[in-house]
């Protein structure tokens, strides 16, 4: 999947990763929602940019 100029490091490594959200959602019965998995991501990504 090709990713537009500029995108931040988040957009791309999020890109490919959203699919699986749902399902984990759903495998850990609302443990891990999908706005937490994007929150962990967004930390993963300024952690690796510093």
């Amino acid at each position: 999947m090709a990713q537009p100029h500029g995108a931040s490091l988040f957009e791309r490594l999020i890109a490919p990763m959203l699919r699986h959200f749902g399902p984990i959602d759903r495998l850990t019965q609302g443990a891990r929602t999908v706005d937490d998995l994007k929150s962990e991501a967004w930390i993963i990504a300024e952690e690796i940019e510093r």
